[in-house]
């Protein structure tokens, strides 16, 4: 079985996918924006995917700053929050039960590249591909604990 983790944003090369394979071998891909997705997943695999919807919580983003500050986070939060349910929507269209959901909070804490290290080595992942362990690389970290959360929902795919 392949797993996909999805963790969408709006924001340009801020939409990235982490693919575990059948090999246990871990790959990344950084779209440039949401369309470069879409030109993806129609010839996407069939695979168990996890997308991180922030459009399932209620968030109270930060008031703090000016009015104009404030205005434009809640613009930001609101385009993630689409784009996320968007990409949610397609993919239970295309693949039915072998799409999954979980809030920002139910993912839990993002991890630093030692994290990351520390669960591929439970995991067996030893080969990642377009990895460096940067810290600017924290899409992919949140892609990859995406991923993970696929290879458990695989046993409720299996209930069904």
């Amino acid at each position: 079985m392949i797993y996909i983790g999805i963790d969408p944003a709006f924001r340009k090369n801020g939409f990235v996918i982490c693919i575990i394979n059948d090999q246990r071998e871990v790959d990344f891909i950084t779209f440039k924006d949401f369309t470069a997705f879409l030109d993806w997943v129609w010839t996407a695999p069939l695979a168990i995917y996890t997308v991180e919807n922030s459009y399932l919580q209620d968030l109270t983003f930060d008031m703090r700053g000016s009015k104009p500050e404030i205005a434009k986070k809640s613009r930001h939060v609101g385009m993630n929050q689409a784009i996320s349910e968007a990409t949610f929507r397609i993919l239970k269209k295309m693949f039915g039960t072998y799409a999954f959901e979980i809030s920002p909070k139910a993912k839990g804490e993002k991890w630093n590249d030692n994290q990351l290290r520390l669960y591929s080595k439970h995991f067996n992942h030893t080969v990642f591909l377009n990895y460096k362990g940067l810290i600017s690389e924290q899409d992919k970290r949140d892609a990859y604990k995406l991923a993970l959360f696929s290879i458990d929902f695989e046993k409720k795919i299996k209930k069904i």
